[in-house]
C-alpha cells in the first residue's frame, strides 16, 4: 500500500497485504560503481 508507507531517515516501512507481514526497504548508496537506489522490499525483523 503506497499510501501507507512511512519513511524514517533512509528507511521505509509498510504492511504487505499479500503476506500479512510488516515489510521495509532502505536507501543503499554504499557501492561507488552503482547509483544510489532503494533496495527490494523484505519482511521486517523489527
Amino acid at each position: 500500500m503506497k499510501s501507507a508507507i512511512s519513511e524514517i531517515g533512509d528507511e521505509q516501512f509498510t504492511f504487505c497485504q499479500n503476506c500479512e507481514q510488516n515489510i521495509e526497504r532502505y536507501y543503499y548508496d554504499g557501492d561507488p560503481e552503482q547509483l544510489p537506489m532503494w533496495t527490494d522490499w523484505y519482511v521486517s525483523t523489527k
